[in-house]
């Protein structure tokens, strides 16, 4: 495994693919579609391949694989999108799991009620009845608690007061008696 007198045994084939991968089609920033899909697409030497012009990869290869293959070959710019299709793949097994439980007809119906109850609460909040006073009723509230408050404090002032000339009466009591 060398290419130009350099050896390149290492990574169980990997760093010679690299290198080839780098020598035959150049620097690039996604290494996808791979070196081995490019040269399975370019040289077929295996009889299935001979007889399958588009089909080039192996049995298993998913549209997306091919998608990337020919976006690559038509010079178009090509990103790593797996993990859309996990995403993806994700979203269809959740909804897998919805259909299980109850019908598409089920969720549409569940979800016209719904949307049935929020239209009837939004008129209901809509016509609800608030007070057009509000504002001036909320300042005489506040402007009575001001004034309670006043109050409060003068009589805790003046009982203070009664209180310490009821003890110094009673002291001047026990001086004179």
């Amino acid at each position: 495994m060398s290419i130009n007198g350099e050896n390149l045994p290492k990574n169980q084939g990997k760093d010679f693919e690299k290198k080839l991968d780098q020598l035959l089609i150049g620097e690039r920033e996604v290494l996808k579609p791979s070196f081995r899909q490019l040269i399975a697409h370019y040289i077929r030497y295996q009889n299935n391949k001979i007889n399958n012009t588009l089909k080039v990869l192996n049995n298993f290869s998913t549209n997306i694989e091919y998608e990337t293959l020919h976006l690559f070959m038509f010079g178009l710019p090509v990103s790593d999108r797996s993990h859309l299709n996990s995403k993806l793949k994700g979203e269809r097994e959740y909804k897998k799991r919805l259909e299980k439980q109850h019908s598409k007809t089920e969720l549409e119906l569940q979800l016209d009620i719904v949307k049935n109850n929020i239209d009837a609460l939004e008129k209901r909040k809509n016509n609800l009845n608030i007070n057009e006073n509000y504002k001036q009723e909320l300042e005489e509230m506040n402007d009575l608690k001001y004034r309670i408050s006043i109050i409060s404090s003068r009589i805790s002032e003046l009982s203070l007061r009664e209180q310490l000339l009821l003890e110094t009466e009673t002291e001047l009591k026990k001086r004179y008696v």
